[in-house]
């Protein structure tokens, strides 16, 4: 009977590993990565509004890295924002990087 139960448990741990490490899996011949805009990105300083937002876009795609914008027109993420959003992504296993891009006013949203 003790062996029995032995068997069971490491099986139980064993099958645990393995769903884990599947459901951990990103898409197998390519990468995905998204950019934030500075406007978005300012806004991942608050839970309430960050949580939500990636749970509706990482139920969609399978997201291995973030480019976190640090400044678009005249606005500027400051430090602790993007370092809070960093933190996010990568306990959740997305790797992070800046993003800086040429643009024209969008301050209008487009």
């Amino acid at each position: 009977m003790k062996t029995l139960k032995k068997a069971i448990t490491t099986l139980t741990m064993v099958l645990s590993v393995v769903l884990f490490a599947q459901a951990q899996e990103n898409y197998n011949n390519f990468e995905v990565a998204v950019y934030s805009r500075a406007y978005e990105t300012a806004k991942m300083g608050d839970n309430n509004w960050i949580q939500p937002v990636w749970d509706e876009i990482s139920r969609q795609l399978k997201v291995d890295k973030i480019y976190l914008e640090t400044h678009r027109d005249l606005l500027v993420v400051d430090e602790a924002t993007l370092l809070k959003a960093k933190k996010f992504f990568e306990s959740r296993g997305i790797r992070t990087a800046g993003g800086i891009t040429l643009t024209v006013d969008e301050s209008n949203n487009f």
